[in-house]
C-alpha cells in the first residue's frame, strides 16, 4: 500500500513539473516574440534616424 502511495505521489509530482515547464515554455514563447517585435521596431529607428543624418549631410552639402 505504500509503494501506491507513493507512486501516486511521484505522478503527481510529475503533473505539477509538467504544468510548470509549459508555463515557461509558453512564457519564453512570449518573451521571444516580444524580443522579435521589439527588435523590428529598433530596426525601424535605426533606419528613419540613418535617413535623418542623409538628409542632413545633403543639406549641408547644398549650403556649401
Amino acid at each position: 500500500m505504500n509503494d501506491i502511495t507513493q507512486r501516486l505521489q511521484d505522478i503527481k509530482s510529475i503533473r505539477a513539473n509538467r504544468k510548470n515547464e509549459d508555463r515557461l515554455v509558453s512564457r519564453i514563447e512570449k518573451l521571444s516574440k516580444q524580443r522579435d517585435k521589439q527588435q523590428k521596431i529598433l530596426q525601424n529607428i535605426e533606419a528613419k534616424i540613418e535617413s535623418s543624418f542623409e538628409e542632413l549631410e545633403n543639406i549641408g552639402n547644398k549650403g556649401e
